[in-house]
């Protein structure tokens, strides 16, 4: 569905909506535009757009990943930034990373970039590059509206949401030692369960604490398994005025709902998670009260509800809102090939 708007003169550009759906809204040159170069001279233009559509897919501009960066500075007036999430990404090229690695067969539910974390390491704007589509019709980028979320967690889990207006949440992540057969098995069917190595360049246990006591975490050693615990980090957020969901509880308790279905959870708990000491993470309120995992399934089959997008193709690039707009990923079939970039303190 092609529409119109203040944003993107139509004698320039053509923005449309997949059919039935309601973002992103995809913006296409009708002649060889230098985005880069039309950017840099709307940035204020632009900044309105993504406040007002969320997401938005520039494509057919014949983008290259190696301006990728560019591009996102050109559009967004910031530079990206270092990702400080607790999964680990591969670094690209600087400050540019490959999306989360996980398997194909695996989602990823909608959620906010760093929204488990320190709310000043948390980026305004996020950003895609399509280097190469997976089959059409599979590993899309789905996007969710933030506030529709917490207005359908508000009706149907009231009292989740006013516990989360009133109590912070403490997040748990568990790293791997490079040995072991678990750890080995972990690693290779679930590829973004990270090592210790990975997430903190080294093995030394001294130098891990003190990167720990640096970044604010707590953290305890379980054999050769590290548990780093972060505390205080609020389950919402205010953006002009008006409170919304932003937290990663659906992803940090593990349920049925997270692995796909009831076969694949018996077999994750079997096989790799036997235990609550091997969970990849957890997360409760700071009180110590915990969330079932009735209430994290609840809040998954809403943001399943609130999922749209498209497929990609070559070359395009989405820019998210990060603040008012969720991304997921569904499962990819062929080669997918996405890189990641984000920055602008909220």
């Amino acid at each position: 569905m092609q529409v119109t708007n203040e944003f993107f003169p139509s004698h320039l550009f053509r923005c449309t909506f997949e059919e039935g759906s309601h973002s992103p809204i995809v913006v296409s040159p009708h002649d060889n535009i230098d985005l880069i170069d039309w950017a840099q001279n709307n940035q204020t233009l632009l900044a309105k757009a993504i406040d007002t559509y969320g997401a938005i897919v520039f494509s057919g501009f014949n983008l290259i990943k190696d301006n990728f960066s560019k591009t996102f500075e050109a559009i967004t007036g910031f530079k990206p930034q270092a990702y400080k999430g607790d999964v680990p990404r591969d670094e690209v090229s600087s400050r540019v990373y490959k999306s989360t690695a996980v398997a194909n067969s695996h989602t990823i539910g909608l959620h906010q970039e760093v929204s488990g974390g320190n709310r000043e390491d948390m980026p305004k704007y996020i950003s895609f590059f399509c280097v190469s589509p997976p089959k059409r019709g599979t590993g899309q980028t789905l996007v969710g509206n933030v506030h529709d979320v917490t207005t359908k967690i508000k009706t149907l889990l009231p009292n989740l949401w006013q516990k989360l207006l009133e109590t912070n949440l403490t997040y748990t992540s568990r790293y791997l030692p490079r040995t072991g057969w678990r750890a080995k098995l972990i690693s290779w069917l679930n590829p973004s369960h990270a090592t210790i190595l990975k997430r903190f360049g080294t093995e030394d246990k001294f130098e891990i604490e003190a990167q720990c006591k640096k970044q604010g975490l707590t953290c305890s050693w379980d054999g050769d398994w590290l548990v780093v615990t972060r505390k205080g980090i609020p389950g919402t957020i205010t953006v002009n005025g008006e409170t919304l969901f932003c937290n990663q509880i659906h992803h940090d308790k593990l349920s049925p709902k997270l692995c796909g279905g009831w076969l694949k959870y018996i077999l994750a708990r079997i096989l790799l998670y036997p235990t609550f000491r091997h969970l990849q993470f957890d997360v409760q309120f700071d009180d110590g009260q915990q969330i079932s995992p009735k209430d994290a399934s609840a809040i998954y089959s809403i943001l399943q509800e609130s999922q749209e997008g498209r497929s990609w193709k070559k070359g395009d690039l989405m820019i998210l809102n990060n603040l008012t707009t969720m991304h997921a990923k569904t499962k990819h079939i062929g080669e997918r090939e996405i890189i990641v970039a984000m920055g602008g303190r909220i």
